[in-house]
């Protein structure tokens, strides 16, 4: 129905749902988007209170969600940013918002405001794996290739490297034109992780 763009009937079936799951995330969630596509700014707010009251963070992640949608669906870039960045910055540091903080500061070509907001959240814990892999793809997606070298060859270092870095490294290597040592990375990690992608 949301496809079909048929929103009042997505909202009965929503609501006639709610009726028997009045705390179902993944309803209320579905219900907060349509009143986001009909542009219902004080329901779909209205959502969002009520998936904060369940008290989750699932419901949580659900509610700023919803908050991010209102507010790019407004187009008020500036206050979804500054939203992000406050979620990100919060004493239980949201690690996605985080993310796409510095992913939508990137789109706007604000790189110092993403280096910014990546070395504040690293200040409070240098030695997050998330981080510093956050930290490694904003120096590859910036252009500083040398120091994300650097900062990906010290993540596979670590005992908790994942497949994902060591994929990281082998396509950063190959963009520097470094194919022989990108092999040479490439047969470590099958090494590592014999069975990965």
């Amino acid at each position: 129905l949301v496809g079909t763009e048929e929103y009042l009937s997505a909202e009965d079936v929503l609501v006639n749902a709610l009726r028997r799951a009045p705390t179902n995330l993944q309803l209320l969630s579905a219900l907060g988007e349509v009143y986001v596509r009909m542009a219902d700014w004080p329901r779909a707010e209205h959502v969002e209170q009520t998936l904060r009251g369940l008290e989750t963070d699932s419901g949580e992640g659900a509610a700023d969600g919803i908050r991010l949608a209102i507010l790019n669906a407004q187009e008020r870039a500036g206050d979804a940013l500054e939203f992000l960045s406050e979620l990100a910055s919060g004493e239980n540091g949201n690690f996605r918002a985080l993310t796409i903080a510095v992913q939508s500061m990137l789109n706007t070509g604000d790189v110092e405001g993403a280096r910014a907001l990546v070395d504040e959240a690293m200040e409070g814990d240098s030695d997050r794996f998330d981080l510093n892999f956050l930290n490694a793809a904003l120096e590859n997606a910036t252009g500083d290739l040398e120091r994300a070298e650097q900062s990906y060859r010290a993540l596979i270092a670590r005992d908790d490297a994942n497949e994902r870095v060591w994929m990281e490294l082998v396509r950063l290597l190959i963009r520097m034109d470094k194919s022989a040592e990108a092999e040479i990375v490439l047969d470590q990690a099958l090494d590592a992780f014999p069975n990965g992608a």
